[in-house]
Parts: structure tokens; C-alpha cells; sequence
């Protein structure tokens, strides 16, 4: 068992900044059985990359003693990773500076952005001699939003906020070895100046889910969520707590009750977990049954891909209306270069949707399926229909189906087209059909880790009168909203009307909620 000790301040590491060489960077695709890393870096690099995260994936299965995939999970399944420049292009697309990487968990589309260097003046992150430990770094970062996904999509419970973040953040800090080996229990270092300069909140507070959160209590879902969580997972005498107090809550304890029968004294535990920060921290070592390096396939992206890759990049990021018509320039552009391209007329497709250009966007998405009628992408654009065009012109959405059908049809994998086909039918106020619940409901076991999904489903389901069904899909979500508001939070008003027997009152407060951000969305 290895042992850590969590550095107590900011730790300046003072090094000549030895900068590399100029190298020829490229747009490569690495495909693995999870990801699909779309990167601007040399071919090594990126088969590297991709390596490390099919590696990380399968250390979560090791730890949680998962029967490695037989199948291919499918492309809409894999999380797509957009690697390229630096922490300030990150920034511009998620909109806020300074983002090291971000996640956008829909289903279908599992997308993922993360840079390449820090800024243009620095080498890649991978070669950057200037490393300091106590910053948070941009793998880190997309390995704690991939342990959120692999909850989502593995664990059938719900969790509170602090253990989601503490658990994201326990193993964001896995360790790869080269032998296939890895390492779990580092302590996240870019926390440590929070944990020992910051006045650590008493677990009571945590563990009370009555009460509002502050900012504070929120922040400190990642600093003390990570040690009460590396605390109850490798500390011997507190062994099979941490599982029975979830179990607890799975059952339908109250969570204060739960932590005060199964944890004893919280006050003790907070003394115990103090003096835990102080020592050195466990850990272990983990090396997989039979274990095998990822296998990766590689392909150089040219021509009308390459071309087209930023504007690619932005529409996957959530291209909105202001953004569009600079996107559609270049696409434009683009189209006369390459006009035998479907990908460029997909493209332009979609970003003329996202300018709510409607006759524009299905012009130009009928040309890429006139290239190439198997596009699953131009296929389920060319079906959507926004809620406003629905309930003008119902015959509209009528139109548009049978490319959802063929869509669905095309790849069996995917649940965007049978979430599509289920809103066509609500978004213009039509009975819903049952074949397209039954869609609806065979979407979940690859979108449940989308929350707009599950609030559809959710709703459905309210609406069937299936209460129970409804509640354990809305709890996720609602827990994900633990801390704010009880006022603003209202799915746990939803679940909590629920539990009164009151399923339709449940209904209308969840459909208002719904429209008034359908009328927010709008104004956007």
C-alpha cells in the first residue's frame, strides 16, 4: 500500500522553461472501444492520449468489478474528445475564461473538449518541463467529468452531491503505470491549499439534506467530499460504511438519520478526518486480470474535414443563434470548395438550423443525404423540429418523422432518433403513440446519463401514473441539484408531490417548469 502526503500550500516549482521544437501538428482521429479523441497534434501523440483514456475507463471497470464490453457500444455512445490549443480556445467555447476542459453529457452525442498547451506561449501540456502539481491540469479535469459519465451510464442509484464530486475526485487522480498497473488514492494536490487554509465544513451539514447549501457548502463538495470519501474507502476501521450509508439512502433513509446510525459521533468523525489530512494518505495498487494495451485505430483527417474542423468543433459545443452566421459563412465557403462533400453540407445543415434559417437548413441537409443518404447525423437533423415550429404547423413534424425512422433504423445503437421521434409527437401537442414511448423508454440504457432526457422520460412516465418509475428516474437529476434553493429545485418538489400520491399536481409543476424554459430559450 502506498502512502501520499497532500502538500499543505501552493507550491512554486521554479524550472527553465525548455521549450520544444516546432513540431508538425495534424488533425488525426483516434477511435477506441469509449472514445473517439479528435485531436490537432502529431500521430504518437494522439495514439498516446487515446491510449491513456481507454486505459483510464478500464481501471473505473476494474475497480467496480466490471465484466469488460463484448460489443461495440456504437459511435453515438463513445465520448468524442476535441483536443486542440489552448486553455483560452476552451474558454471562448464554453464561455467563460480560463476553462481547462469541459463536458457536455447528451445523449447521442457524449462530447468532451480538453487543450493541447496551456497557452501559445507554452510547449503541450504533455511536455511542459514547468509542471506544477498544485494546479489543476486538463486531464484531470476530463477524468473527473468521465467519472460523472460513468456513473450516469453504470451505477443504477443516486448519490449525493458531496460523494458524486468527492467520488469524480478520488479518481481523477488515478495513476497509469507502464506495466498495465495503475494506482488509486493520490491526493488531488490542486485542492490543497482550499483543505488547509479554508475552514473545513462540519460533515453534519453534508449529511443534512433539508437544508440549503451555500456557496461555500457547494465548493466544499470537492475538497472535503474528496476526504471523507478517500477517508471511508481506506481507512480499516470505517470499512463497509461508506456502502451501507448509500444503501441507506437507497432504501429511503433520511440521510442525516443514515450518517448518524452508520458513521456514530459526526463530531468524532470530523476530529478523525482532520487529523486524516495530516498524515500519509493511502492508497493502492491495481493491476487488471489479463491486461492488454488498448487497441487504437488511427486515421489523419484531410481534405473537406480537415477544412471544416473548426466550425465542426463550434457546432458540437452548441453553436447559438448570435454564433451562427459567421459559421455559415465559412461553411458556405467551404461548399463551394468542396460541393461533393456530404460532411460540409451536413455542417452547414446544422448551423443554419442553429440560425433558425428552417427552409435553408433542409436545403442544404438534403444535399448531404442526396451525397449520402446514410448519414445518421443529416438524417436526424433533417427530423427535428424545435417546439415553437411544432405547434405552429403540426403537419410539419409529421413531414420529418419517417427521417427519424430511417435514422433509427440505420443505427440501432443511437438514441437520438427515438428521442426525437417521442418530442415530435409532444412538442406539437399530438397523442403520443405508443410505439413512440416504448422508443422513449428503450432510449435509457444509453442516455440515462442525459438530464434533459430524463426529464422527458420522467414527465412520461408522471403522466402514465407510473410515480414510482418516474421518481427513480428524476432522483438523479434532483440530487445533481442538492444544496440550491429547495425553492428552485423543482424536480425534488416534483419527487416530494411523488411520494404524497399527488402525480398529477407533480405533472403540471414539472410541464410549467418545462415551458418556462422553453420561453427562456427562446430569448437566447
Amino acid at each position: 500500500m502506498k502512502s501520499i502526503r497532500l502538500t499543505r500550500a501552493i507550491i512554486f516549482v521554479v524550472a527553465l522553461c525548455v521549450m520544444p521544437g516546432a513540431v508538425h501538428a495534424e488533425w488525426w482521429e483516434a477511435r477506441t472501444d469509449h472514445f473517439i479523441v479528435i485531436t490537432e497534434d502529431t500521430e504518437a501523440n494522439a495514439r498516446a492520449y487515446a491510449e491513456r483514456m481507454e486505459r483510464y475507463d478500464g481501471a473505473l471497470r476494474t475497480l467496480q468489478n466490471m465484466a469488460p464490453q463484448k460489443s461495440d457500444i456504437g459511435d453515438a455512445n463513445r465520448v468524442t474528445i476535441y483536443r486542440f490549443g489552448t486553455t483560452d480556445d476552451i474558454g471562448r467555447l464554453a464561455g467563460s475564461y480560463g476553462v481547462a476542459g469541459f463536458y457536455l453529457p447528451r445523449a447521442g452525442e457524449p462530447t468532451a473538449f480538453s487543450p493541447i498547451r496551456e497557452s501559445r506561449e507554452t510547449g503541450s501540456l504533455e511536455r511542459n518541463t514547468s509542471y506544477d502539481p498544485t494546479r489543476m491540469d486538463a486531464e484531470s479535469v476530463l477524468k473527473h467529468e468521465y467519472v460523472h459519465h460513468f456513473m450516469l451510464y453504470n451505477f443504477p442509484a443516486s448519490y449525493p452531491g458531496w460523494y458524486t464530486e468527492g467520488f469524480a475526485e478520488l479518481y481523477a487522480t488515478l495513476e497509469l503505470r507502464e506495466d498495465g498497473s495503475f494506482h488509486v488514492g493520490n491526493p488531488p494536490q490542486y485542492r490543497g491549499y482550499a483543505l488547509f487554509n479554508m475552514l473545513i465544513a462540519p460533515t453534519e451539514r453534508f449529511f443534512d439534506g433539508d437544508r440549503a447549501a451555500s456557496g461555500f457548502d457547494l465548493y466544499q463538495r470537492y475538497t472535503l467530499g474528496w476526504l471523507l470519501t478517500h477517508y471511508l474507502t481506506f481507512t480499516p476501521g470505517r470499512q463497509g460504511q461508506l456502502p451501507a450509508f448509500l444503501a441507506a439512502l437507497g432504501k429511503g433513509e433520511k440521510s442525516l438519520d443514515a450518517a448518524r446510525r452508520i458513521f456514530g459521533d459526526l463530531g468524532q468523525l470530523d476530529r478523525e478526518l482532520r487529523r486524516y489530512l495530516r498524515t500519509e494518505l493511502p492508497g493502492i495498487n491495481v493491476k487488471p486480470a489479463n491486461y492488454q494495451l488498448p487497441v487504437v485505430a488511427m486515421r489523419r483527417i484531410e481534405g473537406a474535414e480537415a477544412a471544416t474542423m473548426m466550425q465542426r468543433i463550434e457546432i458540437a459545443a452548441g453553436l447559438s443563434k448570435k454564433e451562427a452566421p459567421a459559421a455559415i459563412r465559412a461553411l458556405e465557403e467551404d461548399s463551394q470548395r468542396y460541393p461533393d462533400s456530404a460532411l460540409v453540407w451536413e455542417l452547414l445543415g446544422k448551423a443554419r438550423f442553429a440560425a433558425e434559417d428552417w427552409a435553408g437548413a433542409d436545403a442544404a441537409l438534403d444535399r448531404a443525404l442526396a451525397i449520402d443518404g446514410n448519414r445518421i447525423e443529416a438524417l436526424i437533423y433533417r427530423g427535428c423540429v424545435t417546439s415553437k415550429r411544432a405547434k405552429a404547423d403540426p403537419a410539419a413534424a409529421k413531414a420529418r418523422r419517417p427521417f427519424l425512422v430511417r435514422a433509427a433504423r440505420l443505427d440501432q445503437r443511437t438514441p437520438r432518433p427515438l428521442i426525437e421521434y417521442y418530442y415530435s409527437y409532444r412538442a406539437a401537442g399530438e397523442p403520443i403513440p405508443e410505439a413512440a414511448i416504448i422508443g422513449l423508454e428503450d432510449a435509457f440504457g444509453t442516455a440515462a446519463h442525459d438530464a434533459n432526457y430524463r426529464y422527458l422520460l420522467g414527465m412520461q412516465l408522471i403522466s402514465e401514473g407510473k410515480g414510482s418509475a418516474a421518481k427513480a428516474v428524476l432522483l438523479p437529476i434532483s440530487v445533481a441539484l442538492h444544496g440550491i434553493d429547495p425553492k428552485k429545485n423543482k424536480i425534488a418538489e416534483a419527487i416530494n408531490l411523488i411520494e404524497a400520491g399527488k402525480t398529477a399536481e407533480a405533472y403540471t409543476l414539472l410541464k410549467t417548469e418545462e415551458e418556462k424554459r422553453e420561453k427562456e430559450a427562446e430569448k437566447e
